[in-house]
């Protein structure tokens, strides 16, 4: 939760698009300490107010702005989920009313600009709250705390008369033949009614948008708004553009510049691999990365902690090391050929290096070719046949001059020596 908080008041941006999940609790251990506050200020007799005598100004028929609003909310607000049922809406739908289109909006807001169609949900819910809020029984006043679905009225228990201006935070409603379905399989088959112990007969709102500090929060309750089915029907709905405006408004703040500051979006939701995925490990990294990160007390060390990871992991050696034939046993990046030819080099004896070389080839070309063949005309024919662009007259010319000095070794200048390595290396390179 502190590191939440401390991305969002930084400016970052929380989008939560669930339905019957568990994404809302990612905001329980703010409200536990609103909660022990409120506990603790009852057993102190006065001593120490609670957050309803701090925040929860407001009378009947006062108006506030945005500000006041949202102080009043938090002396009041015990916990915030997705409801957990079915959003039926019988006026505006598609094929079935558990796929509700959005088509009411009471103001302007960069979530709706552009929206004309709707907005397209399937099998989505509405956001709830946990309200504490008074009632006189027996004549006394008694503090309770009850789930309601957020929807238009509902902001009327905070003794605000609501204007347009407090709208914005809930930029999406259904119509008022809306309610919450709890039968899952009757509302799967389009044969659900509203019962009387549901919610109904409101205009509900599942997407809510809320600043925090220089940051933002938007809740959606149906994240198959975002699917391909949807997105792909531009003639049908507005998703797609509420998609874009979505990301727009996320990063409306952000000083977007060639070289400045650019949006990055981690996509929490894909981030559920199989065990035995590929992905799985990399994306354990990158959530262990992200949790650290964003905690102020220990995330200017993670690039030290890196680095000592790292370190032993750093190639500790320069030289190549060839992969040619058996190495020595007790000796560390050294091959037998490395080693024969070190030699040869060092005694001056060029025409056992030429041949070791020379042999080396021909094994290769046996192995490639299933041939068994050692003239030059034999090795000729088959290299001018398998590389056009190896002429038949001038390999043999070659390979006939190193088997004549191979036949009948003598002294040869360097220069000599490192041109016939250098053919009868090229030609291994091309098997």
């Amino acid at each position: 939760t502190i590191s939440l908080v401390t991305f969002l008041v930084k400016g970052g941006s929380l989008v939560i698009a669930d339905d019957f999940g568990t994404g809302a609790q990612i905001f329980d251990p703010l409200f536990s300490i609103l909660n022990a506050w409120d506990q603790v200020a009852a057993i102190s007799n006065g001593a120490i107010p609670s957050l309803l005598d701090l925040f929860g100004f407001g009378g009947e028929n006062q108006t506030g702005g945005p500000e006041t609003l949202i102080f009043s909310m938090l002396g009041m607000l015990k916990g915030f989920a997705f409801n957990g049922s079915v959003l039926m809406d019988t006026e505006t739908y598609t094929t079935n009313p558990a796929q509700p289109l959005l088509r009411n909006m009471e103001t302007s807001n960069p979530l709706t600009e552009g929206i004309s169609k709707g907005l397209q949900m399937e099998f989505g819910t509405a956001l709830s709250l946990a309200i504490n809020h008074s009632e006189i029984i027996e004549g006394e006043e008694v503090y309770r705390t009850d789930w309601m679905p957020l929807q238009a009225v509902s902001l009327e228990i905070f003794g605000f008369e609501i204007e347009d201006q407090f709208l914005p935070f809930l930029p999406f409603y259904t119509s008022r033949s809306a309610w919450m379905e709890s039968d899952f399989q009757s509302a799967k088959e389009g044969e659900a009614f509203p019962d009387a112990d549901e919610w109904g007969n409101v205009m509900f709102a599942p997407i809510m948008t809320l600043p925090i500090g220089l940051g933002k929060i938007v809740m959606i309750g149906d994240p198959d708004i975002f699917i391909n089915k949807w997105i792909d029907q531009p003639s049908e709905n507005d998703n797609l553009i509420f998609s874009r405006n979505l990301f727009n408004y996320l990063a409306s703040d952000m000083n977007v510049t060639v070289g400045g500051a650019v949006p990055i979006i981690f996509d929490e939701g894909h981030a559920h691999q199989k065990f035995y995925s590929s992905s799985v490990y990399s994306m354990a990294i990158m959530r262990f990365i992200t949790e650290m990160s964003m905690f102020p007390l220990y995330s200017p060390f993670i690039p030290v902690m890196f680095a000592v990871i790292a370190y032993p992991l750093i190639p500790k050696k320069t030289r190549l090391s060839p992969v040619l034939w058996t190495k020595y046993r007790g000796e560390q990046g050294r091959s037998r050929f490395e080693r024969e030819i070190r030699r040869i080099v060092d005694s001056g004896a060029y025409s056992e290096a030429v041949g070791l070389l020379y042999r080396a080839m021909v094994r290769g070309l046996r192995k490639v070719s299933k041939q068994s063949m050692s003239t030059p005309d034999e090795i000729a024919t088959y290299l001018s046949m398998k590389n056009p662009s190896l002429r038949y007259r001038d390999l043999y010319d070659e390979l006939t001059r190193i088997n004549e000095y191979l036949n009948r070794p003598r002294f040869i200048p360097e220069y000599v020596f490192m041109k016939y390595m250098t053919f009868i290396k090229g030609l291994i390179d091309r098997l």
